[in-house]
């Protein structure tokens, strides 16, 4: 901290006289008042004007040989800054005006613009944000000139962290970015209605995510190199087929299984989306006795085409004794019952067991336990129907509960996990990817009251980027963590308010700034979703402005007036504005 005491008799600095002087030392002159110190050479104090060597200008205040307080300073490169100083830096609000047209209107720290502020470029495009050390760091709004805008947080003058780009073309991403490129999770919405949530490398899919079509067909599964390739799930929305394997290119490529509407399945090699090599093909028939059963066809494939074709019997087609298998009937000590296929001492092909005190299970079987496809319906009416692997849910299936809910979609060991939709009996919905039986990943949650959120799940809770509409249409972009708004978001209120900054425990916290028909009218700290007193600027055009939009949004406006706008800051010839 720099000492008060002028030395000299221990005379306070303070105690000395003022007087108007005009001087000229080593090419700089200066013309205003003084400090007349009784321990050295006059100092400028207050106000007045001092010319460089260079050719540069300040008129201004001064303190104690500083300039401190509002002034102008013109540089001999054409440059302008109107506006605060202190300790002689350009420190509070100012404006700076550059020689080829660009400017800067906001909060400068020591020379730097750091805090909150506007700079519009010769060529067209602007910024509105937070600034550090120069750069653009914090939560901001990009416009291009061609009319593209950016709605997020930067970091060093590039869109990293997370942020919202809507694109001229008509297409938007929200989601997280680093150094400019959409990277990490996100959502991009195609013009053509087209929708893509997931993972992004350096601008382009890659990674998992689920990318849905306008006609209703859906991809959930690994991107490559903006490609659907790796391991992915396909669903024709018209037809109610699905496929699940493998792709490469945007193609089904590989091992793979395809899934008809009506249960029939092959499980085979696939070649640029056409069945291609060996394969099976599952198919239902139901015998003279009512019994629906599978037969299975050993099957060569190429480009599409069907070169041979081979009944399989041992994968259950033809006569139920082959292969070792034979009919029996089996009573456990415990008192349950089965029916149907056996082989070496234990349940295996299709069969029925049934449990003596809850539940019936009907479908396959393999080495004595439930594998395959099949349905367990227990005495309360819950109802599973789906694949089956080692005596566990396992795979696709539906799970339908006595109350009405049910969940459709992947099992691993019993739990939901993968790719689902829950539907629950009071009307409310969720659909996306689950882990370890709790909503985990993307996911969309609809509830009857119309509140709808869009984005990323953790164990069960809201966590990541998310879209929120809730109930009253007031619309929030940004992430969340552990259930409530925690980070940077964008709320636009249905009044025709916007926030756009950081949040906390579910209020506006940290640097933020309120905007009303899309002009900003606030900028700085909040606590508690209110303004932080002291530590903010209000951006009013006038005071009647102020009080009219007070009175229709109901604030109780805090903070301090920085004299946000150009007009405030009036200089009259040969003076300075008080």
């Amino acid at each position: 901290m720099r000492s008060q005491d002028g030395g000299g008799g221990g005379n306070p600095v303070g105690s000395a006289s003022t007087a108007l002087s005009s001087s000229q030392s080593g090419g700089t002159g200066y013309m205003g008042e003084v400090l007349q110190s009784n321990s050295g050479s006059p100092k400028p104090h207050r106000y007045g004007v001092m010319i460089s060597s260079s050719g540069s200008v300040y008129e201004g205040e001064f303190k104690e040989g500083k300039k401190e307080g509002k002034g102008v300073f013109s540089y001999d490169n054409g440059n302008t800054f109107k506006g605060e100083f202190k300790e002689g830096y350009k420190d509070g609000f100012g404006c700076f005006l550059w020689s080829k047209g660009d400017a800067y209107e906001g909060h400068f720290l020591q020379d730097r613009r750091t805090g909150y502020g506007s700079f519009h470029w010769v060529s067209g495009n602007s910024y509105f944000g937070e600034w550090k050390d120069d750069c653009r760091t914090g939560c901001g709004v990009f416009r291009w000139d061609d009319g593209e805008v950016y709605e997020g947080k930067f970091e060093n003058d590039t869109r990293t962290g997370v942020g919202v780009h809507y694109y001229l073309n008509g297409d938007r991403y929200e989601g997280e970015f680093l150094q400019g490129y959409r990277h990490g999770f996100g959502m991009y919405l195609y013009n053509n209605g087209d929708v893509f949530k997931g993972q992004f490398d350096q601008g382009k899919r890659h990674g998992f995510g689920q990318l849905v079509f306008l006609n209703g067909n859906k991809y959930t599964g690994d991107f490559h190199n903006d490609k659907r390739s790796g391991h992915g799930h396909f669903h024709w929305h018209s037809t109610g087929n699905s496929y699940e394997g493998e792709f490469h290119n945007d193609k089904r490529t590989g091992k793979g299984v395809y899934l008809y509407n009506n249960g029939d399945k092959f499980v085979g090699s696939f070649l640029n989306g056409k069945k291609h090599g060996v394969g099976s093909s599952f198919t239902f028939r139901t015998t003279r006795d009512g019994v629906r059963e599978m037969v299975v066809w050993r099957e060569s494939w190429a480009n599409g085409t069907l070169v041979e074709r081979d009944y399989d019997k041992g994968g259950g087609a033809g006569p139920i004794q082959d292969n070792g298998v034979t009919l029996t009937v089996h009573r456990t000590p415990g008192g349950d019952v089965y029916y149907g296929g056996w082989k070496d001492s234990k349940k295996h092909g299709k069969g029925k067991l049934i449990y003596l005190k809850d539940a019936v299970y009907e479908g396959d079987f393999v080495g004595g336990q439930k594998h395959g496809y099949g349905s367990l319906v227990f005495l309360n009416e819950d109802k599973y129907e789906g694949e089956w692997s080692e005596g566990k849910k396992h795979g696709y299936g539906t799970y339908t509960w006595c109350n009405g809910s049910v969940y459709q979609g992947e099992y691993v060991d019993a739990r939901k996990q993968g790719h689902g939709k829950m539907m629950y009996n009071n009307g409310d919905t969720y659909e996306g990817f689950w882990h370890l039986g709790k909503k985990s990943g993307y996911g969309i949650e609809r509830w009857l009251n119309k509140e709808v959120y869009q984005g990323e799940y953790q164990d069960g809770r809201r966590h990541g980027y998310a879209v929120v509409i809730h109930a009253n249409k007031d619309r929030y972009e940004g992430t969340y963590a552990n259930g409530v708004k925690e980070g940077f978001g964008t709320m636009y209120y249905h009044t025709g308010e916007v926030y756009v900054g950081e949040w906390k425990n579910g209020l506006r916290n940290g640097g933020g700034m309120q905007l009303l028909e899309g002009k900003p009218c606030y900028s700085g700290q909040w606590l508690d979703d209110q303004r932080a007193a002291d530590n903010g600027s209000d951006v009013y055009c006038n005071h009647q402005e102020r009080q009219a939009l007070t009175k229709r949004y109901g604030w109780n406006a805090q903070g301090t007036s920085f004299l946000a706008s150009r007009k405030k800051i009036r200089f009259r010839p040969g003076s300075l504005a008080k």
